[in-house]
């Protein structure tokens, strides 16, 4: 027999709504990802092995909604929150346009027992806060004007994307250097650890650490313990984007930032350029209308001076001319007197020199005797057979010491 998948979807909704055993039972389980929605309490029912989307329409839902509409954000139309455990009445129904099973609560009683989950979660917040590890002490400053940013997230998740539009729309110059890692499941708390060390040793001025939004369950890994200290102890400051602006994880407490959303983090860590430049346009022709302001000013003076004292300012200018010419006639004289003296110094020093010239007085037939390119000038620095040079006017002559007196 062969089907259409509307035909199916019609048959299993048909079973469902007609089998009287579903239609009034109790469900025992834990609440996880409550959320409030128009007229309607929308939370996840599970224990270790599954979960199920549950619907409870209460009139108090009508009434928180118009009360947070109001700023009064401590009403709460029902007991019960994420992590207890409570015994849901009513039945399940299946959708099938949507091809999804839920269940339409009719009525929720609470056990007053914690769930396991949120119970560790509770206790783990509370131990690593009694390390410090959430100590705003501890926290590092953000750099407004990064140059390069670290992102760990999915290589495929609209994260990456967000953070590279947002980024390059605010500095193209912006390096953004990608670890991929997955963002759940149990080889994701690794991954993520790893990619912290990794941006630990590279040159990056901050990390950007997310994913987008999900259940409680689709972000358990950033409550994990490891990957919350590897956040805590990375030396490069951490902004943690994980989930939507309602959803908070210990990343998001150990992190030196929060940021609602991937896009803002890349926000937090970039400067815009465009608005940078604007400003600075802006202030630059602020700048020139005062100057052009003050200039027109100094010109309606100094017409004014013009007119009033024309007459006193060219008898001023003439006189101080005459003052600078006597005063470059006395430096153009002052001059030349010492460059006479010098050049009389110079001649009689270069007379000096010319007398004692050594060529001269070979020239009137001296020699100049030397011996193993030492000057002679006594017998007694020579001894019979020794070479001797005999420098002249015109050459020199090589000779030997037959004999000395």
């Amino acid at each position: 027999m062969e089907i259409t998948v509307s035909q199916l979807g019609n048959f299993l909704k048909a079973l469902i709504d007609n089998e009287s055993v579903l239609s009034d039972i109790s469900v025992r389980g834990e609440v996880s990802t409550l959320r409030f929605s128009a007229d309607a309490v929308c939370f996840v029912l599970k224990d270790e092995l599954a979960q199920i989307d549950c619907f409870f329409y209460t009139q108090s839902a009508s009434a928180l909604r118009s009360a947070r509409s109001a700023g009064d954000s401590r009403v709460n139309p029902v007991q019960f929150k994420a992590g207890d455990i409570v015994v849901v009445t009513g039945k399940p129904s299946y959708y099938a346009k949507g091809g999804k099973l839920s269940f339409w609560a009719s009525s929720i009683k609470e056990l007053n027992v914690k769930g396991s989950a949120r119970t560790q979660l509770l206790l783990l917040k509370d131990k690593l806060e009694k390390e410090g590890l959430f100590s705003s002490a501890k926290k590092k400053a953000v750099p407004q004007n990064a140059q390069a940013v670290g992102v760990i997230t999915s290589s495929e998740g609209a994260v990456i994307h967000d953070i590279l539009t947002v980024s390059q729309r605010r500095n193209p110059c912006v390096d953004i250097v990608l670890y991929p890692v997955r963002v759940q499941g149990e080889q994701s708390a690794p991954m993520l650890v790893s990619a912290l060390a990794y941006f630990c040793a590279q040159s990056v001025d901050v990390v950007i650490i997310g994913r987008g939004g999900g259940s409680d369950e689709d972000l358990a890994v950033f409550n994990n313990e490891a990957v919350v200290r590897a956040v805590a102890h990375c030396v490069k400051p951490v902004i943690s984007a994980v989930g939507h602006e309602s959803d908070h994880s210990l990343c998001d407490l150990a992190a030196d930032t929060r940021a609602a959303t991937p896009s803002e983090a890349a926000e937090i860590c970039t400067l815009d350029t465009a608005a940078w430049k604007q400003s600075a346009v802006l202030r630059l022709n602020n700048c020139l209308e005062k100057m052009a302001s003050e200039l027109s000013a100094g010109t309606k003076l100094a017409s004014l001076v013009s007119a009033n004292f024309a007459s006193s300012f060219d008898s001023v200018l003439a006189k101080n001319s005459n003052k600078v010419l006597n005063y470059y006639n006395q430096i153009l004289l002052a001059s030349e007197q010492s460059f006479n003296s010098k050049l009389i110094k110079l001649k009689m020093m270069s007379g000096a020199v010319e007398q004692n010239n050594p060529l001269k007085l070979l020239a009137q037939g001296y020699s100049a005797l030397l011996s193993s390119g030492k000057r002679i000038t006594s017998v007694g620095q020579v001894t019979q057979g020794q070479e001797i040079t005999a420098y002249l006017k015109d050459g020199k002559i090589v000779a030997e010491v037959k004999g000395k007196e």
